[in-house]
């Protein structure tokens, strides 16, 4: 029996010839067996897990299984490729507000960047830290439910 630490990729409901229901969970590469109806539903894509498995022939059974220690929303297998995808996408579509705007070059590189971070911030609904750059695009807690309101990008 092996002790492994994962988050589930994919999951979704199966059943054998005979008509026995199991459930299947893609974490990482692999996918393992899951038998246990009385859990079935306890368990969703994107929850991290601790689980034991044993190889049964070609398949791999998951023995035991519980939602994992870690923190379920901060767990990320991507090696930060999710992060990085949205810190792009907020640079370009900063880039594309302020791409027409007649801008002194150094000054608009430092205001894309800090609409970029404020754009990232809206994101993952994180506006009250001030962006690493030390710009103050910063909403005010009375403006959080329109988050536009009160932000000065130096410009």
């Amino acid at each position: 029996m092996k002790s492994m630490l994962g988050r589930i990729d994919q999951l979704w409901d199966n059943k054998t010839d005979k008509g026995q229901p199991y459930q299947v969970l893609a974490i990482g590469d692999d996918r393992y067996s899951f038998w246990d109806k009385k859990q079935f539903g306890k368990f969703r894509k994107g929850d991290t897990i601790e689980f034991d498995w044993k190889q049964a022939g070609e398949y791999k059974n998951i023995t035991t299984i519980e939602l994992g220690k870690a923190d379920n929303n901060d767990y990320d297998s991507s090696n930060g490729k999710n992060e990085r995808i949205v810190k792009m996408s907020c640079l370009k579509s900063a880039g594309m507000v302020l791409g027409p705007m007649d801008i002194e070059p150094n000054k608009k590189i430092r205001a894309t960047v800090s609409v970029a971070q404020y754009f990232e911030k809206y994101i993952n609904d994180d506006l009250d830290d001030e962006p690493s750059d030390g710009s103050r695009a910063k909403a005010k807690d009375e403006d959080r439910n329109y988050r536009h309101k009160d932000i000065d990008f130096g410009l």
